[in-house]
């Protein structure tokens, strides 16, 4: 263990071990670090791509960690033994037995699981560093803990870190005219100003208010990552929050994180543009007022039909909680039980300094294929997301007729929602944004983990009945098979018109003849059938 101590590493000790961990968002700040949270930290370290630095970093970490963890239970224990060896009560001899007894077993029982698990590492990275350390003691504490059966939900693990990751998170909204503005300092200047802004409201009793990471937007917003929860939640305080934009920019505004949800089917009386019926909706729904921060429709009313008398309404809720509660439960309008839902990323693009990076399936507005927009089109003509034809969308004529680009077909328009091509690059989306496969925003509470069910398969229209050409033979038995099959002519019932069924078959014999019952006296009015060989 002291050979490992002594190589080069940031991580020297248990403290720096819990410092790196928590940096690094592998371990949630203000847990402890027990065996089973350390487990799960290495189930974490498994899912890395390769063993990199990183991972050597974090793994030398856990057993730092791991081996503190040890000397605490051996010390519990012992104190244990002291107790019951002082005792007045010979008999208790037999119980320290009994405790030493128990705890050979368990040592051998982990030296089982250690061996387990070295053998499934064998021809991985991992194990060929953990043996180089050539330190028994090391690779028990690295692989103690590890379930042979134990199974890591990936999806799980990115949505915890982007969320640790959001609650270190504050966005500053600043002015156009602002000197913070994109294009008028550098990134190293700003880092400076808002270095100097965060050391002006440094107190006695305040966290480390040390920054990760600082990206500002193209419109001007800054996000600010710092580098622990407690330095995000001190500087999100009000008091601090205005000494901090003052030293900023005195016009800087602080947002808070807000969650977008939709209810269905709203009736159009309600007017999003009214405060008092904001603060209505509020108050029906047992909501802390000013919970909503913003409501608007989803689609314009301009483009609504002259009957329609129901649409979507999206708001902004700055409560998790009350979201959760309202998709799980539904609401309450005006006493209309109405249902509301998590609102999904829209079609948008980033507005990082870096190239533009799509987080969401986007159709561009001219040629109507996706992956791009109009400003970056390389189309010679635009294209109607409606017929597709050498015109404008807001110019079509022609609303009856739908053709789709993407898919080449009449079926439905280029903005339909229900198109094959956006559905599957909504589900690729899905599959790689954690937060769009369930249907609540997280929390603490375990419920708003819930996965969506998947999607069932979109319905598709039976064939038609082909009414052209020979029919198609079909083996009922062995004489049937080469007896010719029978058809109708135009006078044949409505519903069998143009079928064919094999001449064996109850359906034929019954419609053979459709008018031979109510005008067999007239021998001309009879069907006629056509026999193909």
């Amino acid at each position: 263990m002291n050979d490992i101590i002594a190589l080069n590493n940031e991580v020297k000790d248990a403290v720096s071990a819990r410092a790196y961990l928590t940096r690094t968002a592998m371990a949630i700040s203000g847990k402890p670090f027990s065996t089973d949270n350390l487990s799960d930290i290495l189930l974490h370290i498994t899912q890395m791509p390769g063993i990199n630095l990183a991972a050597q970093t974090a793994i030398r970490a856990v057993a730092f960690l791991l081996e503190n963890a040890a000397e605490e239970e051996s010390a519990d224990k012992i104190a244990k033994l002291v107790l019951t060896a002082i005792a007045p009560h010979v008999a208790k001899i037999h119980d320290i037995s009994e405790n030493l007894t128990t705890t050979v077993t368990k040592m051998n029982e982990t030296q089982t699981r250690i061996s387990d698990a070295s053998n499934r590492l064998q021809g991985n990275e991992a194990d060929t560093l953990i043996e180089a350390s050539q330190q028994t003691g090391y690779k028990a504490a690295l692989l103690s803990g590890m379930d042979k059966n134990s199974s890591t939900d990936h999806q799980s693990i990115r949505r915890a870190a982007r969320n640790a990751i959001k609650a270190r998170q504050i966005l500053i909204d600043l002015p156009p005219d602002s000197q913070l503005s994109p294009g008028k300092v550098s990134h190293a200047q700003l880092t400076l100003k808002i270095k100097q802004a965060l050391e002006s409201i440094v107190k006695e009793d305040s966290p480390e208010l040390e920054t990760r990471a600082i990206t500002q937007t193209r419109n001007g917003a800054i996000i600010i990552e710092m580098l622990t929860q407690q330095a995000a939640d001190y500087l999100k305080t009000s008091h601090n929050k205005n000494e901090f934009t003052n030293a900023l920019d005195p016009k800087a505004v602080i947002k808070e994180r807000t969650y977008p949800v939709i209810i269905q089917f709203t009736p159009i009386t309600f007017n999003p543009n009214s405060e008092d019926q904001i603060r209505a909706l509020e108050q029906e729904n047992s909501w802390e007022q000013n919970t909503i921060t913003m409501a608007r429709w989803v689609k314009p009313p301009a483009r609504r039909t002259p009957q329609q008398r129901v649409v979507h309404l999206i708001i902004m809720l700055k409560d998790p909680k009350s979201a959760n509660e309202g998709i799980r439960d539904g609401i309450t309008l005006n006493k209309n039980r109405l249902q509301m839902r998590k609102n999904k990323r829209e079609p948008i693009v980033t507005t990082l300094r870096t190239r533009p990076r799509v987080v969401t399936p986007i159709r561009c507005a001219k040629c109507q294929h996706y992956g791009h927009i109009a400003r970056e089109c390389i189309a010679h003509h635009d294209s109607c997301a409606n017929c597709a034809e050498q015109h404008r969308t807001s110019e079509c004529t022609n609303r009856d007729h739908t053709c789709c680009i993407s898919c080449e077909t009449n079926n439905h328009a280029s903005w339909d929602r229900r198109c094959p091509e956006f559905e599957r690059r909504c589900s690729d989306l899905d599959a790689r944004d954690a937060d769009n496969t369930i249907p609540y925003f997280p929390t603490d509470e375990t419920w708003t983990h819930t996965q969506e069910p998947p999607k069932p398969n979109p319905y598709e229209k039976p064939p038609r009945n082909n009414q052209h050409g020979p029919p198609h033979r079909t083996q009922d038995t062995i004489e049937g098979y080469f007896a010719p099959k029978q058809t109708f002519n135009s006078r044949g019932s409505q519903s069998t018109r143009g079928c064919y069924f094999p001449p064996h078959s109850r359906i034929s014999s019954r419609h053979s003849n459709p008018y031979s019952q109510s005008r067999s006296q007239t021998p001309a009015a009879t069907s006629t059938n056509h026999n193909y060989v």
